[in-house]
């Protein structure tokens, strides 16, 4: 705004996100059919994981000649819901007060109101995390309020490093070892860190979470990826160089299965698993990795055939035999 007559400042309009020389950036939502690409290059080698808004993700990895490491992550980007609403105090179901204990939260213009105790007239602002079970707890409580149904619909693509590791018997197999997964998920909250490795199960495991119904009140569709490095899944299963064939199975909080659409695949070091379609509201994915065991020499069959020349003849035993030089098959 300006600061009254003679103000050199120009009146930017509400709703800019960035404002430079007088002119106003908006934001815009994303079109979902475009892939974007982010490209940096970094002097130290990426540790551990990423996750966020990503659908479709490619990742490439590549090594300067200065040694530095230029990571290349295309996809696309993803609808989130956003669920919010505005419930009384006093309509609060007990549950849901214990989120937010007297002394915390508030919202007003003296600082008064964030160790308010007038509990019949307080008022909330929360802003959950979208990672964690703290995130996920709150938005289970929440939803019912709601009518399990998002306020609204978001576009986003974000890339983002993960606090965290796989469990401690699992992790010499990633850890100094650089870049080992990538998950993307159109969740609304999600586990923190990256998937669990169930030794017993043999899976890695996730929650993700959002209502069951978009802003327009219609079934709300979820998308999750995974995409971990060929090395790492390896080492994690012990498996040996035959290719990774990969389960991946859905079930509701209740644990009741949930009808997916899966897609896995191996290529260039990486394996790519994507789960989609299931419905929420905190569904667990549960990814179970198997291999085709490796044929050993001894199981390999092996032929013998006869071979001649002249008043000569020998026999020649091996998987694949072949006549000796002058000879021919009898």
């Amino acid at each position: 705004d300006g600061d009254g007559p003679g103000s050199n400042l120009t009146f930017l309009e509400k709703g800019c996100q960035i404002a430079e020389d007088g002119k106003c950036g908006y934001r815009l939502p994303f079109d979902l059919e475009n892939t974007v690409v982010l490209k940096v290059r970094i002097s130290q080698p990426v540790q551990g994981w990423l996750h966020g808004r990503m659908k479709d993700a490619n990742i490439n990895m590549t090594t300067a000649a200065d040694n530095s490491q230029i990571i290349e992550i295309a996809a696309k980007p993803l609808t989130i819901p956003s669920i919010y609403g505005w419930v009384k105090w006093t309509d609060l179901p007990q549950g849901v007060k214990d989120l937010y204990p007297v002394g915390s939260g508030g919202t007003g213009i003296s600082l008064a109101d964030f160790t308010t105790t007038d509990l019949v007239s307080r008022t909330l602002l929360t802003k959950s995390e979208v990672a964690g079970d703290r995130a996920i707890k709150e938005m289970n409580l929440w939803l019912p309020l709601l009518n399990d149904k998002a306020a609204a619909m978001r576009t986003f693509w974000v890339a983002q490093s993960i606090k965290g590791e796989l469990t401690i018997d699992s992790q010499n197999c990633v850890r100094g070892k650089g870049f080992s997964g990538v998950i993307g998920t159109n969740a609304a909250v999600y586990s923190d860190g990256p998937p669990t490795f169930d030794k017993e199960e043999q899976s890695l495991n996730y929650t993700v979470g959002a209502s069951h119904l978009d802003s327009k009140g219609e079934l709300f569709k979820g998308y999750y990826q995974l995409n971990l490095r060929s090395d790492v899944a390896r080492c994690l299963y012990g498996f040996g160089s035959a290719p990774i064939q990969a389960k991946i199975e859905v079930s509701s909080s209740d644990g009741t299965p949930s009808v997916a659409t899966t897609v896995i695949n191996e290529s260039d070091g990486w394996l790519k698993m994507t789960a989609g379609g299931f419905t929420f509201s905190t569904p667990k994915i549960k990814v179970k990795l198997s291999q085709a065991t490796e044929a050993k020499p001894s199981m390999i069959k092996k032929t013998t055939i006869t071979c001649v020349k002249g008043k000569l003849t020998k026999k020649v035993t091996a998987v694949n035999p072949k006549c000796p030089t002058g000879y021919k098959k009898k």
